[in-house]
């Protein structure tokens, strides 16, 4: 019995003992795996690292986020080998430092769209990381200011001749000047997908994207230039033009100054403005296809500016390109405070022997007087006919009161108030109204059948316009006459102007002499 014990005691230590190597192997053969992994990840992340560095990034900001982009790669699949081989708390912690870097990104990101140094200002807040959280709205306000010092200093050293000049080519399509599009920031979403949010360029990415944007080789203007496509590169303008003056201002000040270009801007009226500024991005783009910088065209110098208005001759059949490419010049270095290259002799000369060869004669309409207007008045006279009467009230207001098409279409009822011997009519703006404060006209009573102000009076009681009413609205034929029209338009010109030449070409003999103007051109000459 004590051998039998003995043996079943020995063959027992020899299968724990077997059991104890089979634990030791299959250990030792998961590190040899883990072993090979890392290798293989190390060799991986040597030549990943190679191609990384014969990569030639043209921004500096597409090369962060291919970085960024690498390393949350890189977690994803240390976080797939750790699902793989049952180790669920090591890729916890990679999913919790994946989610951890995207909330970081996400930061950067609203804080870069919500600054005027955009990315700049990231840049200076991570220089810093050790701040509380009570003081972190402190410090990204330092950080922009910083950025914002930091881009007018740069701005302030580069020349005209450190920009590297576009390669002008005859078969390459005409490009905007623009800011170029909005890089891309990717990232991934709580699901694994990867979704792009708008990244704001930084100023060298703009500066190096201009650059590099080929421009035709041709004096000829480019069309279809809008004024809102120009807004930062007016900002821009301005910067360069006060980079000193802004560097010496205070923090406080210098984050205000980009409220100016915008407010100049406003110092024309909008037409003018718009007009102004496609045509000075005209004169830009010539410059940098003619091998000249974006310097050299604010302030720009006279002989320049002489030999672009020359240029401009040759290819234009009129000469108002050139009287707007002249002004758009006056107006900018205006606005910004510059001496003005218009006010040489030279070129003053250039503009007006364009406007000598380019002109063509004008033929002036015939004014209409007053036996037209009474043969019109005999001939569509009619009781109670809103249609006649409006274009009788027309034609006796324009006449009377030397009112232009555009300020006869705007009066309301409510504009006209009546009296004992004349009315009032309230011309709300006009084309020589610069600051639109409106102004009053007055027509007297004739006490004849051609008095405008019994013939208005008329119309509004046959029509039954209330005061918020156009006087010269849109009309529709019933059964029964004519109506005014439900919706409260005013008729346009157009259908004005047909109306009229309509009514007068029975009493003319070349109708295609007279126009609107005619009626205010008739009545000054009676003066």
């Amino acid at each position: 019995m004590a051998s039998g014990d003995e043996t079943n005691s020995s063959s027992m230590n020899n299968t724990g003992i077997h059991e104890q190597l089979n634990v030791i192997l299959s250990e030792l053969s998961s590190l040899k795996k883990e072993v090979h992994n890392n290798n293989v990840s190390v060799s991986s992340e040597v030549k990943h690292l190679k191609a990384e560095q014969e990569i030639k990034w043209k921004f500096e900001g597409n090369k962060q986020q291919y970085c960024f982009n690498s390393e949350l790669a890189d977690i994803v699949k240390q976080a797939s080998w750790a699902i793989e081989h049952g180790k669920f708390e090591y890729c916890g912690d990679q999913l919790k430092e994946l989610a951890e870097k995207l909330h970081v990104r996400n930061k950067d990101i609203r804080i870069a769209d919500s600054s005027p140094a955009g990315w700049d200002t990231v840049r200076q807040y991570k220089c810093n990381p050790v701040a509380s959280d009570s003081d972190d709205e402190a410090k990204i306000n330092k950080a922009e200011n910083r950025a914002l010092k930091r881009k007018r200093s740069s701005t302030k050293g580069r020349g005209a001749r450190d920009i590297v000049r576009p390669s002008c080519h005859t078969d390459t399509a005409p490009t905007s000047l623009m800011v170029p599009e909005a890089a891309s920031t990717a990232a991934l979403s709580p699901q694994g997908h990867v979704f792009i949010a708008e990244r704001t360029p930084t100023s060298e990415e703009i500066v190096h994207e201009r650059s590099h944007q080929q421009l035709p080789v041709s004096d000829k203007p480019q069309q279809g230039s809008s004024c809102q496509d120009t807004d930062i590169s007016m900002k821009d303008l301005f910067l360069q033009i006060y980079a000193e003056d802004i560097e010496e201002l205070p923090d406080v000040l210098a984050g205000k100054v980009d409220l100016l270009p915008d407010l100049l801007r406003n110092s024309r009226a909008r037409g003018t403005d718009k007009k102004y500024t496609g045509a000075f991005l005209r004169f830009q783009k010539w410059a940098l296809c003619n091998g000249l910088g974006s310097r050299d065209t604010l302030p720009a110098k006279i002989l320049t500016v002489a030999i672009y208005l020359a240029s401009l001759v040759q290819t234009v059949n009129s000469p108002s390109p050139i009287v707007s490419a002249f002004y758009s010049i006056k107006w900018f270095h205006d606005m910004y405070g510059l001496i003005s290259p218009t006010e040489s002799k030279l070129v003053l000369n250039v503009l007006e022997a364009s406007k000598r060869l380019l002109s063509k004669p004008v033929k002036r309409k015939e004014p209409i007087n007053v036996e037209i207007i009474n043969s019109i008045y005999d001939r569509l006279y009619v009781e109670y006919n809103i249609k006649s009467q409006r274009i009788i009230c027309a034609i006796l207001i324009a006449y009377a009161g030397f009112l232009r098409s555009s300020e006869l279409l705007k009066i309301r009822v409510r504009d006209i108030v009546f009296n004992s011997t004349y009315m009032s009519v309230f011309i709300e703006s006009s084309k020589t109204d610069k600051y639109r404060d409106g102004a009053w006209v007055l027509i007297a009573k004739t006490g004849t059948k051609l008095c405008p102000v019994a013939n208005v009076q008329k119309l509004i009681l046959w029509g039954e316009f209330l005061d918020d009413y156009f006087l010269f609205c849109n009309i529709s034929a019933t059964k029964t006459g004519y109506r005014r029209r439900k919706i409260n338009k005013p008729m346009s010109y157009s259908n004005l102007r047909d109306i009229f030449i309509e009514v007068l070409k029975p009493h003319v003999d070349n109708v295609s002499n007279y126009c609107l103007h005619s009626l205010r051109s008739g009545a000054a000459s009676v003066i």
